[in-house]
């Protein structure tokens, strides 16, 4: 009697060096959803989604009304993403309740193994801000797109096209059948001319060097001058691009 669309995420396209050794890779994540159209026209139990949010994840109500009120008139039904990685204790408390506008989803995170040495090239990803939903009608969010690097310069061919599976429900709600709508189409893949050796000696190296000279900042590059291929890039301070997927926890 009724059907329910569940979003499958596509994998993003992994990211390799010229030796095809992986720095941008995907790790498999349980994400908290928030159905804010669900929430909306359920009010009786609004209060206590609210504190069950609080209790389990540490989000305070207000905060959930502002991410509310950040959207678009026309896209305030979209889901938000309330935890990017939940903890198996997180995991479980969720899947006890019984709200409609909370569930678990399965999908995938960014992990960048040699982060710092690679950050000035690959970038990192990130839950897409009010602005970047209004840009792309294609995103939800529950998306991940590229904030910098690399996955934001090829962020459209990196993130593929999601999937969605339709739910068919009889009269009483219980699931008899489970179609296909749409397959999930994993994102293309990035081969780099970048050799991750070297890569990993010029950063030492120029880390060295910089200390030594009482120094923080500078920038290397080196080029293939036969044809122009960039073998490394660096660029002081760099960062750790995983902090920035730790801190959408």
């Amino acid at each position: 009697n009724s059907s329910e669309l569940e979003r499958l995420q596509a994998p993003r396209g992994l990211i390799f060096a010229r030796n095809g050794e992986v720095l941008s890779e995907n790790q498999p994540v349980f994400l908290a959803i928030f159905k804010t159209s669900e929430f909306l026209k359920d009010e009786p139990t609004q209060e206590k989604t609210l504190a069950s949010l609080r209790d389990v994840l540490g989000i305070e109500p207000q905060e959930v009304w502002n991410l509310i009120k950040e959207r678009d008139q026309e896209r305030i039904g979209d889901p938000i993403v309330l935890s990017a990685d939940l903890s198996q204790s997180e995991l479980i408390q969720l899947k006890s309740l019984n709200f409609s506008s909370l569930f678990v989803q399965s999908g995938f995170k960014r992990n960048y193994p040699d982060g710092p040495i690679f950050s000035s090239i690959v970038g990192y990803t990130g839950l897409p801000t009010a602005e970047d939903l209004r840009e792309n009608t294609e995103l939800t969010g529950g998306d991940f797109v590229g904030k910098s690097g690399l996955e934001a310069l090829y962020d459209q061919n990196l993130r593929g096209k999601n999937g969605f599976l339709a739910h068919l429900r009889d009269a009483k709600g219980k699931i008899f059948e489970e179609k296909n709508e749409r397959p999930v189409e994993g994102g293309t893949a990035l081969n780099l001319t970048i050799d991750a050796e070297f890569q990993r000696y010029f950063y030492r190296r120029m880390q060295e060097g910089l200390a030594s000279l009482g120094r923080n900042s500078g920038v290397g590059l080196a080029l293939n001058p036969r044809n122009g291929e960039v073998l490394a890039l660096i660029n002081f301070p760099s960062y750790d691009p995983n902090i920035f997927l730790a801190s959408q926890k």
